[in-house]
């Protein structure tokens, strides 16, 4: 196909002084409340409902109706030139589009007149307004993903003289409801267009400490200074669980998810900001609601159960956070959605089956504790992985509501054991088989784990007779569960992939072939 010769007059506007000219047309703040703009708004979504304030109303009406017209043609402007290179973009372009998103709340007052503009001009704003919202929206969310400057400035712009860009649109995703005069203009079709508009800014704000740099400085934004307010919130999101809040909870999960790319982020998210508790308290009431299909929005069910355990799958990566997640539940919890129905939602089964193994994983730690002085007084012993890898054969006791379902629930050893023969996926049929290396290396490895040169305390459970039992004792017990063909079966298909592997097969294949446990 010939090429179509360059538009001149398209590369003269993809420039940062054209789109800052542009984004000063569609800017909904108001002057007097930030330093950082001189000029009133061309227009604000919404303004059209308020009355004319003194000023004669026709002349009122064609001032208003020529600003919306200019604000829709800039957006149509930048629409297009970005769609083919956002390069250009400012970073202070940001703050621009995000004024037109949060000044969508503030209430004309006091009302207009129904009379007061024809069904046709009616029409034409409504439509405008509309358009500039969900083009906002969607450019916020595509600049968040494609470049490190929009991350920074929805992180660390301020808005205005009291108030930072990502308070705003974190309070715009709490508390924003669609404009009262929707209701009764709108077709319910466009009112969906709201609901549209909030999951972008959802999408572009866990977008943002996606960036390392921005991570780092949101978490730490707070430190010497109490605790982080940014993280204060979202884990306030996760534990108050309102009904028909799923935004929250999405938004809530990835971004916390974010922030805890690193090891001693999750050790401070699950030891000073406790996020364990809220976090299998949520997992048992999704799980139980994807399992009884209670829910009437089981897509959001699934989308938040990602977040979560996506979450979970960070936050137990470091060795401190193993254990006291372990003991949560959440071992036997997830691993319920490793069921034949769910083999659909393969990333989800995926988040789960990572969770699983990083929680059985060996007590190797990435990170040096003597090196990160806030988070040395959490880390006083290095739990032991033995304890996960007994929760996850089924030798502790699980959850209360796993023990009343009925049929009765398999164990997480059965369930992923069941799995892999079932399952296409080869990342996932891996995982599955990295997690059973991670059990077997639990129960047949010698010696014990030191911290500080002091041995860790044994793990002790009460048994039938109402004695304990000593943690070898366990060990041997867990030895006759986990010498099955079906798991050296797995392993052995994951056995060429490396000596590693190979290791644990031998004394698993000549106990089982000697049925020295059995």
């Amino acid at each position: 196909m010939p090429s179509h010769p360059p538009d001149p007059v398209r590369e003269q506007l993809q420039n940062p002084a054209a789109l800052s000219l542009l984004l000063s047309l569609v800017d909904a703040r108001d002057s007097s409340t930030t330093s950082t703009k001189l000029t009133r708004p061309v227009y604000v979504v919404n303004s059209w409902v308020g009355a004319s304030e003194g000023e004669d109303e026709e002349e009122w009406k064609e001032k208003i109706q020529a600003s919306s017209t200019i604000a829709g043609w800039a957006m149509n402007m930048l629409e297009d030139l970005l769609s083919a290179d956002k390069n250009a973009f400012p970073p202070s372009g940001i703050v621009s589009l995000s004024s037109i998103i949060i000044s969508s709340q503030s209430s004309p007052s006091p009302p207009s007149s129904s009379s007061l503009w024809t069904p046709d001009a009616t029409a034409s704003l409504l439509d405008t307004d509309l358009a500039l919202l969900t083009v906002s929206a969607s450019l916020l969310e595509a600049l968040s993903i494609d470049l490190e400057s929009a991350k920074q400035s929805l992180a660390f712009s301020p808005y205005s003289t009291d108030s930072t860009l990502l308070a705003q649109l974190l309070s715009f995703i709490e508390s924003a409801t669609p404009p009262k005069h929707w209701e009764r203009l709108l077709e319910d079709e466009d009112k969906k267009v709201f609901g549209t508009v909030k999951t972008a800014v959802v999408r572009a704000v866990v977008e943002a400490p996606n960036s390392d740099e921005v991570m780092d400085k949101l978490f730490n934004k707070s430190e010497g200074e109490g605790k982080n307010w940014i993280v204060e919130k979202l884990v306030g999101w996760v534990g108050e669980t309102k009904e028909g809040r799923e935004d929250l909870l999405i938004c809530a999960a990835h971004m916390l998810a974010a922030l805890g790319r690193k090891d001693e982020h999750c050790v401070i998210l699950v030891q000073e900001y406790g996020l364990a508790g809220p976090l299998s308290r949520l997992v048992v009431e999704k799980v139980q609601q994807q399992l009884s299909k209670a829910s009437v929005r089981p897509g959001e069910v699934t989308q938040i159960l990602f977040g979560v355990v996506s979450l979970l799958r960070h936050l137990s990566i470091p060795v401190p956070n193993k254990a006291i997640l372990g003991e949560t539940g959440v071992i036997e919890t997830v691993s319920l959605l490793l069921r034949p129905e769910l083999d659909m939602v393969t990333p989800l089964q995926n988040a789960v089956v990572g969770l699983l193994k990083h929680l059985t994983a060996s007590n190797r730690s990435s990170f040096d504790p003597s090196t990160r002085p806030r988070i040395r007084e959490f880390i006083t012993l290095f739990p032991r992985t033995v304890t996960n890898s007994l929760h996850f054969i089924g030798t502790l006791p699980p959850p209360t509501f796993i023990t009343l379902l009925s049929p009765p629930a398999p164990t997480p050893l059965s369930a992923l054991l069941a799995l892999i023969p079932r399952t296409n996926d080869v990342r996932l049929r891996s995982e599955a088989s990295r997690t059973l290396v991670n059990v077997v290396r639990s129960f047949f490895s010698a010696g014990k784990p030191y911290l500080g040169g002091e041995a860790i305390s044994p793990v002790v459970q009460q048994n039938e007779k109402g004695g304990q039992d000593g943690e070898e004792e366990m060990k041997k017990r867990a030895r006759e569960e986990i010498v099955k063909k079906e798991v050296v079966d797995a392993l052995s298909e994951m056995g060429a992939e490396g000596s590693e592997v190979r290791v644990f097969l031998s004394p698993l294949s000549e106990a089982l072939n000697s049925n020295l446990f059995l």
